[in-house]
């Protein structure tokens, strides 16, 4: 197995710059693309996008950029990313898993039991209790000989003061997808999944590099609860649960606010009305897990 580790000999490139710009320019957004899709409101990447669409931003930021060779979608599950197969390396781009460099593996195209991995640091940064600096991680595994790639999203976690994974895909080079988007019918049952248990809208700040999220639960909307601002609350970049009505919420929710474009109180209930429309399109009789209420 050849180790690669993308902190060494780095080199700023087309890729990057690409990543750089969806990182910091196009925050993650659950809500976008339910509004797209069942309201018909075309939600502009200023406003964030959901997981996919940020992986379909980076990879037209690239072609912009001047790269001719095009990406394979590769998927598992709901979720997509962008693999460029080169000649000698294999390139991976993956918005949504907050890396801050592209992953690369050295690995020629007719190697059928070449496993490569590949690591680069990722957001959110975090501090443990001696004061260390703990960047999160995101691991890449490519097995030629299975054809897939394995990603692997690690934070640490302050409260338990060591690492865990908080995301983990298997890409196999068989799931390319054949449109992009998918057709519309299936965006919508993916949307609408019930792994999907909250909305949220997700940013990592372009001057303190901080990452905040604002969450609004589904699962009582699921149960026919109305949804209303006090359900939402803030994942701060250390992960500590911040509820509606703690003094840090505001000053949070306003980062989250002008990574946006938007005034804070928008931002509440652009969740609100969003919970709202989810409750109108959802599956009879669909069931979701409670969303944790726990520090990382």
């Amino acid at each position: 197995m050849e180790e690669m580790n993308n902190r060494k000999g780095f080199i700023f490139d087309e890729y990057d710059e690409a990543l750089n710009k969806a990182l910091f320019e196009v925050p993650y957004n659950s809500c976008a693309q339910i509004v797209e899709y069942f309201a018909n409101e075309k939600v502009g990447y200023n406003k964030g996008a959901s997981c996919a669409w940020q992986t379909f931003f980076v990879a037209d930021e690239v072609r912009k950029l001047g790269v001719r060779n095009k990406p394979k979608y590769l998927r598992d599950g709901r979720h997509v990313a962008a693999v460029y197969f080169n000649e000698r390396d294999v390139i991976v781009l993956d918005p949504y898993l907050l890396h801050t460099q592209a992953i690369r593996f050295s690995a020629p195209l007719d190697s059928t039991d070449h496993i490569v991995t590949a690591s680069v640091d990722a957001y959110p940064v975090r501090v443990a209790i001696n004061g260390e600096v703990k960047w999160s991680r995101l691991k890449g595994t490519l097995n030629m000989q299975k054809k897939e790639i394995r990603l692997d999203y690690i934070r640490f976690s302050p409260s338990k003061n060591h690492n865990y994974i908080y995301r983990s895909f298997t890409l196999a080079f068989e799931t390319a997808m054949e449109k992009v988007p998918s057709p519309p019918e299936e965006v919508r049952n993916k949307l609408l999944h019930s792994e999907q248990n909250n909305l949220s809208v997700r940013a990592v700040c372009s001057d303190s590099k901080e990452l905040t999220e604002i969450i609004l639960p589904l699962k009582m909307v699921a149960e026919g609860k109305r949804p209303c601002r006090e359900w939402c609350f803030i994942k701060s970049n250390l992960g500590e649960v911040i509820k509606y009505k703690d003094s840090e919420f505001d000053p949070h929710l306003g980062v989250i606010a002008k990574a946006i474009d938007s005034e804070p109180s928008d931002v509440l209930d652009y969740l609100v009305s969003t919970a709202f429309l989810y409750h109108s399109v959802m599956p009879v009789g669909q069931v979701l897990s409670a969303y944790s209420m726990e520090n990382d």
